[in-house]
């Protein structure tokens, strides 16, 4: 059964972004000279490598809007990545002999930020005239360029939550091999435009629950970020929040991220800070290896944004929920959650267990 950390890694190229999206991490810095240079980015790369990672995603801001982005994959494969990808909005892979150089470099996975079901919500979220026309283009030229099984990446919003099951069937005729529905989760500059983009729990899950029934006899893996798992009941194997993050092969690892953005004194904090409140039937999992006790020490050691009502103690997901963010309980309230009765659970991959043994 898979029980092992992922050893995949994202590379933060910086905020510039050739489109705007409404609900944007960055959207106050995406023209500003924030850019790692070409050097920066390399030592990164061997920062990852002596870390033990294999695989890459170059994100942003746009990563296809650098020049040296073609250099960056050459560099990453030729220091033994075996899986380079990109996290884009397509609007440069529309071109196909662009898209065929970036393979050409060494790409062999892609990530597609897919916002809308047809031209008018895409277009008005990433505020680009043609975006959806180019970004479904760009899927299509990945696919006849040799990469078959791209990812997709769907941001749940105020504006686009009652079209999931629209979005579904778009994804099942573009046939990626992994989907993942993110439910808006206010950072960075997006902080200040939560009431415009924030969607409720209990008005987004019936329609996020229609869209996995409509892909799932078609899509190999369909992921959800950022929604308790109370919400989810019936559909918990699904839910990847921060707890189950490091299970997946094709998620970022948590703890080298903290560790090469905030260094290493900042993640062992966390760490011992967080032993205090793992739970002590979980020391019996360091016979798996001490990291997957060391990142659940991380995930209660560093959930300083995270809050949970006083009745979650009573919920059967309370040791493997990371709850909700403090901007949410702020604009949405916490008033929703409710506490699904049951004997606790207290393994973070209890129902995705062997998710991903094929990979």
């Amino acid at each position: 059964m898979q029980t092992e950390m992922t050893r995949r890694h994202w590379i933060h190229v910086g905020n510039a972004c050739n489109v705007k999206c409404k609900f944007c991490y960055y959207i106050d810095s995406l023209t500003a000279k924030n850019n790692k240079t070409t050097e920066e980015l390399k030592m990164d790369i061997d920062f990852l490598k002596r870390r033990g990672m294999n695989r890459i995603d170059f994100t942003g801001g746009e990563p296809t809007i650098r020049q040296d982005i073609n250099e960056l994959i050459s560099y990453a494969r030729q220091h033994g990545f075996k899986q380079v990808g990109v996290i884009t909005n397509g609007v440069r892979m529309c071109n196909k002999e662009f898209a065929k150089k970036m393979i050409g470099a060494g790409l062999n996975d892609a990530l597609f930020s897919l916002h809308g079901p047809n031209a008018e919500i895409h277009d008005g979220l990433t505020q680009l005239p043609n975006s959806f026309e180019k970004i479904v283009k760009s899927m299509e030229n990945v696919k006849e360029l040799g990469i078959k099984q791209f990812r997709t990446n769907s941001v749940v919003n105020k504006d686009n939550y009652k079209v999931l099951p629209e979005m579904a069937e778009l994804i099942v005729k573009l046939k990626p091999k992994i989907a993942n529905l993110i439910l808006f989760n206010p950072a960075e500059d997006a902080r200040l435009y939560s009431q415009d983009m924030m969607v409720a729990y209990s008005e987004a899950a019936p329609y996020v629950k229609k869209a996995i029934d409509i892909m799932k006899p078609y899509v190999k893996r369909i992921n959800v970020r950022y929604i308790p798992l109370c919400f989810m009941e019936g559909y918990e194997e699904h839910v990847c929040n921060t707890y189950q993050q490091d299970y997946d092969p094709y998620e970022a690892d948590n703890l080298n991220r903290e560790r090469m953005h905030l260094g290493l004194p900042i993640v062992v904090y966390h760490i011992a800070k967080g032993f205090f409140y793992v739970h002590p039937s979980r020391y019996a999992s360091i016979r798996l290896g001490l990291k997957p006790l060391m990142h659940e020490a991380w995930v209660k050691g560093s959930s300083g944004n995270s809050v949970k009502t006083p009745n979650c103690k009573d919920c059967k997901y309370d040791y493997i929920c990371s709850g909700v963010s403090k901007e949410y309980e702020e604009f949405i309230g916490l008033h929703e959650i409710k506490p699904v009765p049951g004997r606790k659970i207290r393994d973070p991959i209890h129902f995705r267990r062997g998710y991903f043994n094929e990979y």
